[in-house]
């Protein structure tokens, strides 16, 4: 088995917060809109519901969706990790099913950060690694506390392997 240098896992905060945010803002508009639509329609239906009872509707159908949003969200981040290997980094999910996927750090030819405004106040951001094969992201690793550290040290494994490769090479 591989040795593993260091694992890193998403910072959790980072991530909940907006989505927190961003899904208790749509589930109100939508939550508000159908209510709304309801009230319209009440008039025509058989029973009758007051304002206390559709508004404590409402706010109790917003949580229940925020809630359910952030319990997926957060199942997610506290079952990854980020495996930097010897020769290679692995994103690691484990849950009921587990999943893996690696990248030989040789292999890596583009590191680049991403650090919106929130990640600047939290101190994190994601990492993004491409291979060269296509001009799309290979890889990301998102939600890492102190982004610009570790981008560092990534690039360092990756000057390491690129160096013994090319030794390797050289003997050959």
């Amino acid at each position: 088995m591989e040795r593993i240098r260091e694992v890193i896992k998403p910072y959790i905060p980072n991530a909940i917060i907006p989505r927190f945010l961003s899904t208790l803002l749509y589930a109100s508009v939508l939550v508000f809109v159908t209510l709304l639509m309801f009230s319209l329609v009440q008039p025509f239906l058989a029973f009758e519901f007051t304002a206390r009872q559709i508004i404590a509707f409402g706010i109790t159908v917003t949580l229940l969706i925020t809630i359910i949003s952030l319990l997926e969200e957060f199942i997610k981040l506290v079952n990854t990790e980020y495996r930097f290997n010897e020769e290679d980094i692995e994103i690691y999910y484990k849950f009921f099913t587990q999943h893996s996927r690696s990248i030989a750090y040789d292999h890596i030819i583009e590191v680049k950060s991403y650090r919106s405004m929130w990640d600047r106040i939290t101190n994190s951001g994601n990492i993004m690694l491409a291979t060269g094969i296509d001009d799309q992201v290979d890889f990301s690793l998102n939600h890492i506390k102190d982004v610009e550290e570790k981008r560092e040290m990534l690039q360092n494994f990756i000057k390491e392997a690129k160096a013994e490769h090319s030794e390797e090479n050289k003997q050959k």
